[in-house]
């Protein structure tokens, strides 16, 4: 009987206490920025590269540099005596990551299209044979998120 006591009085006491209540909170989604939309010159890239179309010697020129948290991107021009080369550096960690985004050459040809709302870069390539002929071609999207 004693122990039947001290059962109920243990549960009582139990029963009486003040439960913690656990909210549960939902995190929102991190917002991820495009980068894009802060390299203007990178976007315009067409009407930037028409100020060095009077160079025709080998020449790196670098139109813009955007820095983040983790990662630096830069747009670099690489003009050769007759071909273009446009590429987007993304630097992290000591680790560089390209992407060609316009190049006239006489084995390939790319443009670009940026789709702000989107974050996402649409590029036209064909590929070239020695002859000038065109053996491949398409269009390529890429979402380029910070």
């Amino acid at each position: 009987m004693k122990i039947r006591l001290i059962l109920i009085t243990i549960t009582l006491v139990c029963c009486k206490t003040q439960k913690t209540v656990v909210e549960d909170t939902i995190s929102k989604p991190f917002e991820v920025r495009c980068i894009l939309k802060d390299l203007r010159k990178t976007t315009n890239y067409k009407n930037e590269i028409t100020k060095y179309t009077s160079i025709y010697r080998d020449t790196i020129i670098e139109l813009e540099s955007v820095k983040t948290d983790s990662t630096e991107y830069k747009t670099m021009l690489d003009l050769q005596k007759s071909e273009r080369f446009l590429w987007i550096l993304a630097i992290r960690d000591n680790e560089i990551d390209s992407l060609l985004i316009d190049c006239v050459s006489k084995t390939k040809w790319v443009e670009s299209n940026f789709l702000l709302d989107q974050c996402e870069i649409e590029m036209a390539i064909t590929a070239y044979d020695n002859q000038g002929m065109a053996i491949s071609g398409g269009t390529q999207k890429i979402k380029y998120k910070n």
